[in-house]
């Protein structure tokens, strides 16, 4: 009876060696920003169908108020409405490709040069979120035209993320 008591106790650490290190404090939960939490209100709230799309192009992101702790770009798990994002795996320097028909659909639109505004409507793009990158920093006053999303209207800017409304069609 001992030993099986024993064998419960070792077993899930020599199975599952993350749970040992989430318990010595590796994985630790964080709270989102307050920005996002409104962003997505405002996003969630909007009854005009369409999708967000998520910039920069990237799958992974380390964000300070995560002690920058690499993770997964978390709006698809946000937001109720269809959320578009790069999921095209970077594993050391090679990219594989994407799986999502979306994904695929706006690489071409996100990856090539000049304004998007029109392009990404066209695709049925209502909001971009920027939750990472330069464009954080960048003085605001032109800061859709950096973002190359000419027309678009900034609806939440702070520290942590721009959310841009992009122009309806038309």
């Amino acid at each position: 009876m001992a030993i099986l008591g024993v064998l419960a106790v070792v077993a899930p650490v020599l199975l599952l060696p993350g749970m040992a290190w989430g318990l010595a404090g590796r994985i630790r939960p964080v709270q989102y920003p307050a920005d996002w939490m409104t962003a997505r209100a405002i996003m969630d709230s909007d009854r005009r169908p369409g999708s967000v799309l998520i910039l920069p192009w990237a799958a992974y992101r380390r964000y300070p108020w995560n002690h920058g702790e690499a993770v997964y770009d978390p709006w698809n798990k946000l937001l109720s409405r269809e959320v578009i994002s790069n999921d095209g795996l970077q594993v050391g320097t090679q990219t594989l490709s994407q799986e999502s028909p979306a994904s695929i659909r706006l690489n071409r639109i996100v990856t090539s040069a000049g304004p998007l505004t029109s392009q990404l409507r066209a695709a049925g793009v209502v909001y971009v979120v920027v939750d990472a990158g330069p464009l954080l920093h960048a003085p605001r006053p032109a800061l859709a035209g950096q973002a190359r999303l000419p027309g678009a209207r900034v609806i939440l800017d702070s520290q942590d993320l721009v959310v841009f409304e992009l122009p309806g069609p038309g």
